[in-house]
């Protein structure tokens, strides 16, 4: 027996920072990490418990920065960071725990910051990075709990990229395989008195690309894949209060400003993933409410500026999931003034798609860009839901019945799309789903646009 609580706390931090040095020639990574881990386990097997079990991650979270450093020639990666990952994990099994099972992380989470360097002509990648990693995982196993199940993050993942020169590396300029937000409130065969809740707040996933060279690369430009999960189980037990999964206030956002990402093998900016999703699973009794829901949260995707040309694939890829849509939630995809043009495959393709697809609002705003002589469509996309109440496609004169967003103003156009694809199975655009409308807009015929476009695209209006 515990008289008292089990408590595992963490409250300081892991800070690696790299400045002015030249580091070349090296026969394996320029610089390599080999993991950066904040894990605070809290652990009651066969016992009884007459407070709490918590696990909790605070503090100054994992933080790598490189300023000004040439990492050059080297025979592998120029800089591998081999996981960063903060964990907080509270266990029972065969536990009678009079209080909570809480995991937690909270503070600024993980902080990977390049700024001024020259990462080139690297054998293998020039910046990867396996996994940026927060989770929190209550879990309880034949047991009782007198209180609640709860896993709650509040932290975040920020990966900032600006005026770094990374180019001619024989892989991926840069790779981050995988940026993961998880939170887990798991009861199996557990009586529970109050709720099991699995919660994600706080700032989320933000990869921002500013003033970058990146090109020459074996491999994609910019590859990065995001994901920001709640889980709520009941797995053969009893849950007296809620059974709840949420994600409020977070949000996955990439930003590309002012970058050249061009002639790379693979494609130019790859945004693998972006997911959101909130799953409640129940094979118990829950006696209060079962709930997922996402709010005040979203995805957003902001192009300005770019050039993103003659890579080998397409220029932007992006591929976005969300589900558990509430109040406030939207898709957003914004490029203004870029220059997308000359790559292998499609131009910009898009793939949204909320699993309910009439409750989250979906933006496609385009203007100023220049998307021409790709070799698969020049914009193709895929757009999930029948509402168009809830689609703004805005190429230029938007004049649908969606409900505008506060400060939204609608695209003038000027963008020119011309000489994209074989016009037999690839287009200027290619809309698949809900209207896009694009007017005051520069087609390869000027006198028929309709000519070069496939699917439901208002490019003038009836007399």
């Amino acid at each position: 027996i515990v008289r008292g609580s089990v408590l595992a706390s963490i409250s300081s931090g892991i800070a690696n920072t790299f400045t002015g040095n030249t580091i070349n020639y090296n026969g394996d990574e320029g610089v390599y990490i080999d993991g950066n881990y904040i894990e605070a386990y809290a652990y009651a097997y066969d016992t009884d418990v007459t407070g709490n079990v918590t696990a909790s991650v605070t503090g100054t979270g994992i933080a790598n920065t490189f300023t000004g450093n040439t990492i050059n020639y080297n025979g592998d990666e120029g800089v591998y960071i081999d996981e960063n990952y903060i964990e907080a994990d509270a266990y029972t099994g065969y536990t009678n725990v009079t209080g909570n099972v809480t995991a937690s992380v909270t503070g600024p989470g993980i902080v990977n910051t390049f700024t001024g360097n020259d990462i080139s002509g690297n054998d293998y990648g020039g910046v990867y990075i396996d996994y940026n990693e927060i989770y929190a995982n209550a879990y309880t196993n034949y047991s009782t709990v007198g209180g609640s199940v709860l896993a709650s993050i509040s932290s975040g993942i920020a990966n900032t990229f600006t005026g770094n020169t990374i180019n001619y590396n024989g892989d991926e300029g840069v790779y981050i395989d995988g940026n993961y937000i998880e939170a887990y409130a798991y009861a199996y065969d557990t009586d529970v008195t109050g709720d099991v809740t699995a919660s994600v707040t706080g700032p989320g996933i933000a990869n921002t690309f500013t003033g970058n060279t990146i090109s020459g690369n074996e491999g994609d430009g910019v590859a990065v894949d995001n994901y920001l999960e709640a889980y709520a189980w009941n797995d053969a037990g009893t849950i007296k209060g809620d059974l709840t999964a949420g994600v409020t206030g977070s949000n996955i956002s990439n930003t590309f400003t002012g970058n050249t990402i061009s002639d790379n093998t693979g494609t130019g900016v790859h945004i693998e993933d972006n997911y959101i999703h909130v799953y409640v699973y129940d094979n118990g009794t829950v006696e209060g409410d079962t709930t997922r829901i996402v709010t005040d949260s979203g995805i957003s995707n902001t192009f300005t500026g770019n050039t993103v040309s003659n890579n080998g694939g397409d220029g932007i890829y992006i591929d976005d999931y969300m589900n558990g849509g509430g109040e406030n939630t939207s898709m957003s995809y914004y490029f203004t003034n870029n220059n997308v043009s000359s790559n292998g495959g499609d131009g910009i393709y898009m793939y949204i798609d909320p699993s309910n697809g009439d409750e989250i609002m979906k933006i496609i705003f385009m203007q100023g860009n220049t998307v021409s002589l790709n070799t698969g469509d020049g914009v193709d996309s895929y757009v999930n839901g029948t509402d168009p109440d809830m689609f703004i496609g805005d190429l230029g004169g938007y004049g649908g019945g969606a409900t505008l967003p506060t400060g939204y103003v609608i695209s003038t156009g000027g963008n020119t799309f011309t000489l994209n694809g074989d016009l037999i199975s690839n287009w200027d655009i290619k809309q698949s789903g809900l209207d896009l409308w694009a007017l005051g807009n520069t087609w390869t015929d000027p006198s028929d646009p309709q000519s070069t476009i496939t699917g439901d695209v208002i490019t003038s209006l009836a007399p």
